[in-house]
């Protein structure tokens, strides 16, 4: 025989080896109607109804017999060529080559075919949960397990919890986040599975208020987004909440005093309870708290409700927070009733934001302490649009306050000329709530007269 016969042969019975091998290893399938369970988790969620009917009657009859299958298929990946391929037609480098649906996308088919398949389940698929927390753990199986875990719902707590303290950041932050979508009504729907307070009281806040600290912000950010969601859907939660957040605001720590003073701002809430530590706060002998504690402090109430008790308070909430635009700030502004006079006129203003939107229009500052602006603002993919605002104004520590048509702009002065005007948007205050914007424009104004 020759050489190349003899190695050929070889090769189809190594080959013939693993695929035995593979046969036996494989989870043994339930059959219903003459198909495979795998075939009919494909089927969910087609265009025709009865065929997912049937589906659907296949899952639930199969049962607990058809997790090992589910558990397999949540694993199904492209091999690395498939996945290439996949790259250069999504960079446009094959035009004229279009796979099939099936070739393209038939491992993650399989993983949303099984979440389908655990969603039928529900409760009834709890005898999976070891497996699955195995593939919470992996990075490349991480989100469809915790999708499966939050579909059966309750019982997938401990889990959630365990690796909450998870030594890996990411983890963690997976962990937070499943917590948070277990109360997320969008997310997963309660029927079956009501609310637990003494579960969210006893076990799930305290262990949130441990990540809080984290030493990783991905993880601090998800768990106080848990906080938020679980205070809504569980109020009894919220004192123990609160007092947590007090007490590490008074911290000998300063990393932890910053990260309570973050917390309360990130959350969101409107409590006046934690005000009188916040304001407290801006004292802080760290930078990094007291501009936490100012942030924080815009969140959690007005700033004009604590002034009678605080006269200062507005002064010191614009010194502690910290401005990039400092550095460029005139030095020679004067004050702010000097300010305010040199403000007075009219204003043009011809502005271009990051997103490619244009602005124009004149704003007419009176000595009276009123103003008017009419702008038109257009962009490529918007429409035009024409408005107009009058209101009242005024100048606190270098800060151009206008309120009218139902809120209140802060602006800070970066500069006033005789010529020019450079303010520089720091958020719109609404219902007492500063929200500060995502990225702070300078707007620039030429004097018309």
């Amino acid at each position: 025989m020759k050489k190349p016969v003899r190695i050929a042969l070889a090769v189809l019975f190594i080959a013939g080896v693993g695929l035995c091998a593979w046969e036996i290893r494989r989870p043994h399938e339930p059959i219903y109607r003459g198909k495979r369970l795998s075939a009919w988790l494909c089927a969910l969620g087609g265009k025709d109804l009865e065929s997912h009917n049937q589906a659907v009657d296949a899952v639930r009859e199969a049962g607990t017999n058809g997790l090992p299958v589910m558990i397999e298929m949540l694993q199904a990946r492209d091999p690395a060529f498939k996945v290439r391929i996949m790259q250069l037609v999504n960079r446009q480098r094959l035009i004229n080559w279009r796979p099939g649906p099936g070739w393209m996308y038939g491992a993650a088919a399989r993983r949303a075919a099984a979440l389908r398949g655990f969603h039928i389940l529900g409760t009834q698929a709890e005898v999976s949960i070891p497996a699955l927390e195995k593939l919470l753990l992996l990075s490349n199986t991480s989100d469809d397990a915790a999708i499966a875990l939050l579909y059966i719902g309750r019982p997938a707590i401990s889990t959630f919890c365990r690796a909450l303290t998870n030594e890996v950041p990411w983890v963690r932050a997976r962990a937070a986040k499943g917590l948070y979508e277990l109360h997320d009504s969008q997310v997963v729907r309660w029927s079956e599975n009501p609310s637990d307070s003494d579960c969210d009281r006893q076990t799930i806040v305290p262990l949130l208020l441990d990540r809080i600290v984290d030493q990783d912000e991905r993880v601090r950010s998800a768990a106080i987004s848990a906080l938020f969601r679980i205070s809504a859907t569980t109020p009894e939660t919220t004192p123990m909440i609160i007092s947590a957040w007090s007490a590490r605001l008074d911290d000998l720590d300063p990393l932890v005093r910053r990260f309570a003073a973050e917390a309360v701002f990130r959350c969101g809430t409107r409590t006046e309870a934690m005000a009188p530590k916040l304001i407290k706060a801006l004292d802080d002998p760290d930078k990094d708290v007291r501009e936490k504690a100012a942030a924080a402090l815009r969140r959690v109430s007005s700033l004009t409700v604590w002034t009678n008790l605080y006269p200062d308070l507005m002064r010191r909430v614009y010194t502690a927070e910290s401005f990039r635009s400092l550095v460029d700030r005139s030095e020679n502004l004067p004050n702010d009733l000097e300010l305010g006079r040199k403000l007075a006129g009219t204003w043009a203003s011809g502005h271009t934001s990051a997103k490619g939107d244009r602005m124009n229009g004149t704003l007419i500052i009176s000595v009276d302490g009123t103003f008017v602006s009419r702008f038109t603002l257009s962009g490529v993919n918007r429409d035009t649009w024409h408005y107009e605002s009058e209101g009242t104004w005024q100048v606190i520590d270098g800060v151009w306050i206008a309120s009218g048509s139902g809120s209140t702009d802060h602006d800070r002065i970066i500069n006033v000329s005789e010529h020019e005007l450079v303010l520089e948007s720091e958020g719109i205050e609404s219902n007492g709530i500063l929200v500060h914007p995502l990225g702070r424009e300078r707007i620039v104004h030429t004097r018309i007269k």
